[in-house]
């Protein structure tokens, strides 16, 4: 869809055009565990050339910049493996086409779906596009009255 461009001098014509139709697509993911990773590497690689081109932005939030291989606890007792053995830096599973934000600046505060804007414990605010949530899950035995005494876990 072009902009009208009647009465506008070539410059401020082409500078319109380009303004409206070039509008970087923001993509936000809030979560960078398995299937925060997963989902951002596959649009990096699927989205490379309109990343490229600076047509696609694509950002992942998580307040954890450590990734742990859950896998290898089993390992550890019999000293297969260490902890810093299943311990690995996030940003290194990610694609250098994502943009990464950890700590502060990607801890989710609050999500406004009507605004599209992602707040963050910093105070920061990220717009966006398109939203995925893989924030995982944790146990929250307390919410349910009278559940935590009869509750064992993985980590009891």
């Amino acid at each position: 869809m072009k902009l009208s461009t009647f009465n506008l001098s070539k410059k401020d014509r082409r500078r319109r055009e380009s303004d409206y139709n070039l509008k970087t697509k923001r993509i936000l993911i809030l979560g960078a565990g398995a299937a925060g990773t997963i989902v951002a590497n596959k649009l990096a690689r699927d989205l490379r050339r309109e990343i490229a081109k600076d047509e696609v932005e694509i950002k992942i939030l998580d307040k954890n910049d450590v990734s742990v291989n859950q896998a290898g606890f089993t390992f550890i007792p019999f000293g297969f493996y260490t902890p810093d053995d299943i311990r690995r830096p996030r940003r290194k599973l990610i694609s250098p086409r994502v943009k990464a934000i950890f700590g502060k600046d990607g801890e989710v505060a609050r999500v406004d779906l009507g605004n599209r804007e992602v707040t963050v414990r910093s105070g920061k605010k990220y717009g966006y596009d398109y939203l995925l949530i893989a924030t995982g899950c944790t146990q929250d035995v307390e919410s349910v009255p009278g559940l935590s005494k009869d509750f064992n876990t993985f980590y009891t």
